[in-house]
């Protein structure tokens, strides 16, 4: 009898198979896309509130000079809640009795128009408003706003209108 060795078996490993999915680097593309369409969503709202128009505050009764640069409707408001010149008022929702608002051109002394508002409202912090009216103003050029009466003092605050400028901002940060 005779013995041999058992003869080494060799089996063959499996092919190397083909990747079926996608390589790595394609799941870092939701990603990136996510981070850009983020990072372009803060930067139109950044721009929408940096393209917010800024306004005039001032005391009443008494007078304010306003600057418009183009022609169009002003909104007048009445600040309930607020700070001026380092003082904080506080008044009522309610406008006083008796109180006369006017608005003219400084140079022409041209009435500008003022139409009462339904009442909207704003709180941007600490700061509360009510709407009072809008004015019209015909050209651009410098208006002074009137508010008179016999009350105790309170803070009005004119400005542009709002959203065509935070259109625009948005309209910029779009493109």
């Amino acid at each position: 009898m005779t013995f041999s060795q058992p003869q080494e078996q060799h089996i063959p490993s499996p092919p190397m198979r083909e990747s079926t999915g996608p390589a790595r680097a394609w799941y870092l593309l939701p990603l990136l896309l996510f981070l850009f369409c983020t990072a372009g969503i803060i930067a139109v709202v950044y721009d929408a509130i940096r393209s917010f128009p800024e306004g005039t505050q001032f005391p009443v009764p008494g007078s304010a000079t306003v600057t418009v640069e183009q022609p169009g409707t002003y909104s007048l408001w009445d600040e309930l809640s607020t700070f001026y010149r380092g003082k904080r008022y506080q008044s009522s929702e309610e406008l006083p009795a008796g109180m006369e608002i006017t608005a003219r051109n400084s140079s022409s002394g041209e009435p500008a128009a003022f139409s009462p508002s339904s009442g909207g409202g704003e709180t941007i912090g600490t700061v509360r408003r009510k709407a009072v009216g809008d004015l019209s103003f015909d050209a651009a050029g410098s208006y002074i706003i009137e508010v008179s009466g016999s009350f105790p003092e309170r803070i009005f605050y004119a400005r542009p209108p709002v959203f065509p400028a935070i259109r625009r901002g948005l309209a910029a940060g779009l493109v």
